[in-house]
């Protein structure tokens, strides 16, 4: 069950890409003249966010232009995706996403407001964020196997509720293969990031919920959350 889960959740390993507006204007001595903005689909506090920041305060250095972290959440990236498909192409609008935003996303929607491969110059891959199966403390389940075992028994009561980052995002998709695996039925229940989602796990608004190592280890270690399995190593 557990390597099931594994297997199963590292295809949807958050993969974070840096992508810019396509059609920047050639490259020229004075390029940047101005402060470039970095969009983020996810509210503050999240992996991303943090690696964005990180990467911000790095390029900034370099580039001798501030670079300014904004982020605009919802919609599973689709929100911020297309303020950066509608950017002016000038090469001042930038945008860090999980690879949700460009593989998982078109699979799924017909009806996205933004081309994925057109809308964009993809311009690096910076960083792969393992995830996480965390639960609430009082869930009386302290392995994956024990979870899958409640999972199966409250199917019928419409199933546990389970966090994610909205439809077609990471969580989502490892919380319904983590309950095909199980062989249950399991309500997922959308947040716009990390914050929100952990918050509600602590409260018991939901049983269960998948989120990236780097936002989850603060609150497992602190002892207000239960890791069960994580993808990575």
């Amino acid at each position: 069950m557990i390597a099931r889960l594994r297997a199963a959740a590292l295809a949807c390993l958050s993969a974070l890409a840096l992508q810019a507006t396509l059609a920047a204007p050639a490259a020229h001595a004075a390029y940047p003249e101005q402060a470039i903005k970095l969009v983020v689909p996810f509210t503050p506090g999240g992996a991303t966010d943090a690696v964005a920041r990180l990467l911000a305060n790095r390029l900034s250095g370099k580039l001798g232009q501030a670079v300014i972290v904004e982020n605009r959440p919802g919609a599973s990236t689709v929100i911020g995706a297309n303020t950066v498909a509608q950017a002016q192409p000038d090469g001042y609008t930038l945008m860090l996403s999980g690879s949700t935003t460009y593989t998982v996303l078109p699979a799924l929607k017909r009806d996205l407001p933004y081309d994925p491969r057109g809308s964009f110059e993809h311009i690096a891959i910076v960083a792969l964020a393992p995830v996480v199966l965390l639960a609430q403390n009082s869930l009386p389940a302290k392995t994956a196997q024990q979870a899958a075992e409640l999972a199966r028994d409250k199917t019928a009561g419409g199933g546990l509720m389970y966090g994610t980052f909205g439809p077609g995002s990471a969580p989502h998709l490892v919380g319904e293969m983590f309950a095909e695996a199980a062989g249950a039925k399991m309500t997922p229940v959308p947040y716009k990031g990390s914050a929100q989602f952990i918050t509600a796990l602590i409260g018991g608004e939901i049983a269960l919920g998948v989120d990236t190592v780097s936002s989850a280890a603060p609150q497992v270690k602190a002892g207000k959350v239960r890791a069960l399995a994580v993808t990575g190593e």
